[in-house]
């Protein structure tokens, strides 16, 4: 708190200012952080904005906290391992670096005092504070706008700002001493430029921290682990600049009496893996937890017999991960390379499935080195799916991966490869996605939007690295396991020793096809909805007809010229109920026609239907013995299509008394709900 004070991080409120109304000002609580493992601060002041006043609302309920303007964390480890010299940084005190706006300050007072027996004393922060949720978005955004602001004047730096900065941490380099040299002090004079100090300096080569001060550089290394080598926590990652090599931080697990579904979860969470290099081992576990899931064991209840004695196993041999040294820089630092190139497998299995990306680059002497990049494993929905449904999923996070590796290195896309074990998975890919069916169809649309059907091949089983995510493998396995860390070894190989697979070898197992009925009926020529009024749409279908007919006629004399019949509108009438019937008891027509019964199913059946001499569906039994007209005695009936006399008094009460209305001129199921009718002709209200 000392130092907040001597670098003017936080003054003295004014006594005038001591008599703003509250809804001026807040207070926020404070308390301390402790972080053993900091090189630099070990104690750090927190101020809880999340604290409610007497009003029942915070700081932080009345800030939005603003969208992330920093690259994913994922994307600046990628980029960091391009580079034959690694630079890393650290913005000190980067959020206390931004000023506060005068009014601003108020909201973020605080009380303090040096010593118990003293008076308290209200104070008010000058600078942005730890935990407001506004403050990491201005932060950001600060140095992210000091390097637009300067970017003529430091390029290369402010381009390193864009892609290597997560938060106030910096991974970046360069691929020769002179280049290296010249962003560091790129770096240092853009900061300066917006009174930041990028300390905490340190590099894999000496020459380059030999031009840094001494007072800025890393001095003081972390040791997690008891060993002669000095390593450094690079966002989350340990690294050892001086052999140039990652090792996953792994602490021995503490002993425990009972195994609960709460260590469990626990275990899981202290191993970071951001680039999934040792996903096999992960997963394996996250295997487990999701089988104490559907056992519906509580969090602390002791885990059945057979889930103990495997994660036993494994969390025994998690400290051995840590002796796995991955080196930071792909390829050796001595070669010049000239081709690089991508490769993906993905495999499943009836627990998981899994992806994983290989970068294979070529030297000046034509020797391919081939380096792990990134791997991603899920485990298998509870609801049980198909291996060939499991294995697509496997393709989609692998073309999810590739995609995005692709952006990240800038790497064509014709050197991009993607390898499966599965035939279907390939015959899938190699067809139309409308084939199949909704699940399998939409995941070959996504897959195929991000990688061309021509990227992927066919790998065989005991090749496919993949299938150590995908089925699990515990610590001791994994560590010497040459399949997964450097692939296949013919990815070492030249392009005509790979393994090759014709489409004519696919297998057809599993495929899917949606069988369409089609049915098929009359289309009426005249557009139906262009017509408000039946008798408009009568009148033009006559004419229609009519003309129809005259144009047959070579001899004009005999062309019909008079005003439309009476005949002639029945006939239009006529017209329109065939193509509804026609649409929807073709079946029953054909079968009355050709004398075959109904099925006693057919709801039809208990009217007695016939088909008169134009082809009409008409309702016969008793009432043909009637002394009613003829299309009385057997109406039409017309499920779609409701014919309304316009002159009908009934048709301003809806719905009862229309349908009543419409029945002394056809006859149709149901009368007590208007929704049985979606095509209906009528004249408005």
């Amino acid at each position: 708190m000392e130092e907040y004070m001597d670098l003017n991080h936080a003054e003295i409120v004014p006594v005038a200012d001591l008599q703003k109304q509250n809804e001026d000002v807040f207070y926020l609580p404070m308390h301390a952080v402790h972080k053993e493992h900091s090189t630099t601060t070990k104690i750090r002041a927190v101020f809880d904005t999340s604290a409610k006043s007497t009003t029942g609302v915070s700081l932080n309920d009345t800030l939005l906290v603003g969208p992330t303007v920093h690259p994913p964390l994922i994307d600046v480890l990628l980029q960091f391992r391009l580079h034959k010299i690694a630079i890393t940084a650290d913005v000190s005190k980067m959020y206390r670096a931004v000023e506060l706006t005068q009014p601003d300050r108020d909201l973020h007072r605080f009380v303090w005092r040096s010593k118990p027996d003293n008076t308290l004393v209200d104070y008010r922060m000058t600078r942005i504070t730890f935990g407001v949720s506004a403050s990491a978005f201005a932060a950001n955004m600060s140095v992210k706008q000091n390097a637009i602001d300067h970017a003529t004047e430091f390029p290369q730096a402010a381009n390193v700002v864009n892609t290597s900065f997560y938060v106030d941490d910096c991974l970046t380099g360069a691929n020769s001493i002179e280049e290296a040299v010249e962003l560091q002090q790129q770096l240092h004079g853009l900061f300066a430029k917006g009174e930041f100090l990028l300390r905490k300096w340190n590099s894999n080569n000496t020459t380059v921290l030999q031009n840094i001060s001494p007072e800025l550089r890393d001095s003081q290394p972390l040791q997690l682990l008891p060993t002669n080598d000095e390593y450094t926590k690079t966002l989350g990652i340990e690294w050892s600049a001086k052999k140039d090599h990652f090792r996953l931080t792994v602490a021995k697990p503490p002993p425990l009496e009972t195994l609960t579904k709460r260590t469990l979860v626990s275990d899981i969470a202290k191993t970071f893996d951001v680039l999934g290099w040792f996903s096999p081992a992960t997963i394996k576990v996250k295997i487990l937890l999701q089988k104490v899931w559907e056992e519906r064991i509580d969090w602390d209840d002791p885990v059945p017999m057979h889930i103990k004695d495997i994660w036993s196993k494994w969390r025994t041999e998690l400290p051995k991960l840590s002796h796995k040294l991955i080196s930071r820089c792909h390829f050796d630092t001595d070669t010049e390379i000239v081709s690089t190139q991508l490769h993906g497998f993905s495999d499943a299995s009836e627990s998981a499935y899994s992806a994983v990306v290989y970068l294979r680059l070529t030297d000046t002497s034509g020797l391919h080195q081939i380096s792990l990049v990134i791997s991603k494993t899920k485990v298998a929905p509870i609801k049980r799916l198909s291996i060939p449904r499991l294995e697509l999923c496997g393709a989609h996070l692998l073309s999810q991966l590739l995609h995005h590796v692709k952006r990240v290195l800038c790497i064509p896309l014709s050197n991009i490869h993607a390898w499966t074990d599965s035939t279907v998975v390939l015959n899938w890919l190699d067809g139309s996605p409308k084939r199949f069916k909704n699940y399998v169809g939409n995941r070959i649309s996504a897959i195929l939007d991000l990688m061309p059907p021509d990227k992927w091949k066919h790998v065989n089983g005991l090749q496919n690295p993949a299938d150590c995510a995908s089925r699990g493998l515990y610590p001791s396995e994994l560590l010497d396991h040459p399949l997964w860390w450097s692939g296949p070894d013919w990815l070492k190989q030249d392009q005509t020793n790979w393994p090759t697979l014709t489409p004519n070898n696919h297998d057809d197992e599993g495929t899917e096809i949606s069988l369409v009925v089609i049915q098929t009926f009359p289309q009426p020529v005249i557009p139906v909805d262009r017509f408000s009024k039946l008798n408009q749409l009568k009148r033009v279908t006559c004419w229609i007809i009519r003309f129809i007919k005259n144009s047959r006629f070579k001899d004009h004399s005999k062309r019909i010229l008079t005003p439309l019949t009476m005949s002639e509108l029945q006939e239009a009438e006529n017209y329109w109920i065939k193509i509804i019937q026609a649409a929807h008891f073709k079946t029953e027509i054909e079968h009355i026609l050709s004398k075959q019964p109904l099925s006693k199913s057919n709801s039809l059946l208990t009217l007695n239907p016939i088909v008169d001499n134009y082809n009409l569906l008409r309702v016969g039994g008793r009432r043909q013995l009637s002394a009613t007209p003829y299309h009385s005695k057997h109406s039409t009936r017309n499920r779609d299509m409701v014919v309304i006399k316009e002159d009908s008094p009934l048709l301003n009460e809806w719905p009862l008394a229309r349908v009543i209305g419409v029945n002394r001129t056809r006859w149709f199921s149901s009368c007590g709900n208007h929704q049985d009718f979606k095509w209906c002709i009528q004249t408005p209200d």
